[in-house]
């Protein structure tokens, strides 16, 4: 028996750039130039992960995090709704 059967993925936040378990984190997908929340984990395409902490979310927000992640201008408008949305769940 393998010692790392049970162990859960870690995945890295892009805004306090921490490791964390996969399941404690939101991850989000980017889709031309908008940014979509993968709820299931299994959307395909390049998948960045964020702590559900309003520090880290706000702190991406800032420091443009999904723009350097994706390397590519990433719609503000879309992008702070969403982050909006994490922020009131993160609330809950």
């Amino acid at each position: 028996m393998a010692l790392n059967e049970n162990r859960e993925p870690m995945r890295r936040c892009i805004g306090c750039r921490i490791s964390h378990p996969k399941g404690e984190m939101f991850r989000f997908t980017c889709r031309s130039m908008q940014i979509y929340e993968d709820i299931t984990g299994n959307v395909e395409g390049r998948g960045v992960y964020l702590c559900k902490s309003e520090s880290c979310i706000e702190f991406a927000r800032k420091n443009r995090s999904f723009n350097r992640a994706y390397k590519r201008a990433i719609d503000e408008k879309s992008l702070g709704e969403l982050l909006g949305k994490m922020l009131e769940k993160t609330r809950r």
